[in-house]
Order: structure tokens, then C-alpha cells, then sequence
């Protein structure tokens, strides 16, 4: 029986036991085996749980192994790059290479250097704004009006052994 269908075969007893159709005696027994059967589901699907808990783990050493084999690939091709660019601009050549692969210096881009963005005016940053949600947690808590926000009640947690 699935972990559901005992809970709904208990739900249904609790709910003839409160419109009276049985008592609580009655259905002591069933209630009981129910019970067991649900406690070993729960217990099956934590212990599932856990299983993928630990490949998830696992999984994780192997993204970071291959992240770390990736970056070292990224790094050695991006120092490479510079090399040649390098060397390119020390000889003065602009375009260089054979049939399979070659390298042609671009024109310079022009880009903004802001090395104190104090000194700026206003009209040249962007102002970004964002609720202070704890400030308005506690405002809240505390009992002040806060018009556009309210507080909510959020799911119930579950702790795990």
C-alpha cells in the first residue's frame, strides 16, 4: 500500500469515528495496523531520501572535479590567446596563422573608466530600490502599520533524524 492511500484509509476512520458511524474501540484495531504500515512507509521514504541525498553529494564532487578540469582548460586557452595577441602586437603584425587556424587583430574599443564614482553626478548612476524586508518583518512584529505589506504565515516545517 502506498504511503497516500494509508493515509487516506486512516483519514476516512478519523472522520467516521467523528460522525459517530464507528467508535473508537471499533476501529482501535485497524487504526493500529494502519498505523504500523504508515510509520514503515515514512520510514522507507526517508530512508529513499537519504539515498538521493548522498548521489546528490557524490554528484556534487564530480560537477566540482569537472568545474575545476574546466576552468584549468578555460585558463590555459585564455593565456594562450594572449600570448598571441601579445606577441601580434610586439612584431606589429595585425593578421598571422596557417589554413586550419589564424588570429586578425580588431581596432581597440572604446569603453568608460569610472575609477571614483563618487565624483559622478546623479544624472550618471542608477539608483536601484528594494524593500528592507527585515526592517518590515520587525516593524510588523511589533505592531506598526506598514501600508503594502503584511505578515504571513509560511509552510510548516518538517525536521529529519
Amino acid at each position: 500500500m502506498k504511503l497516500y492511500e494509508i493515509t487516506k484509509e486512516m483519514r476516512e476512520i478519523f472522520d467516521m469515528i467523528e460522525s459517530g458511524e464507528i467508535t473508537e474501540l471499533d476501529a482501535k484495531d485497524t487504526l493500529e495496523a494502519s498505523e504500523i504500515a504508515f510509520n514503515k512507509k515514512v520510514e522507507a521514504c526517508l530512508l529513499y531520501r537519504a539515498e538521493q541525498i548522498s548521489e546528490s553529494e557524490a554528484i556534487d564532487l564530480q560537477i566540482k572535479r569537472l568545474t575545476a578540469m574546466k576552468k584549468a582548460c578555460d585558463s590555459r586557452a585564455e593565456q594562450m590567446k594572449k600570448y598571441v595577441k601579445s606577441s601580434m602586437i610586439a612584431i606589429g603584425e595585425t593578421e598571422s596563422g596557417g589554413k586550419l587556424a589564424s588570429a586578425k587583430l580588431g581596432k581597440p574599443s572604446v569603453s568608460v573608466s569610472v575609477p571614483n564614482d563618487d565624483l559622478l553626478s546623479d544624472q550618471w548612476k542608477r539608483i536601484t530600490k528594494k524593500a528592507d524586508l527585515t526592517a518590515i518583518k520587525k516593524a510588523l512584529q511589533s505592531g506598526e502599520v506598514v501600508e503594502g505589506a503584511e505578515l504571513v504565515d509560511g509552510e510548516p516545517s518538517i525536521r529529519i533524524k
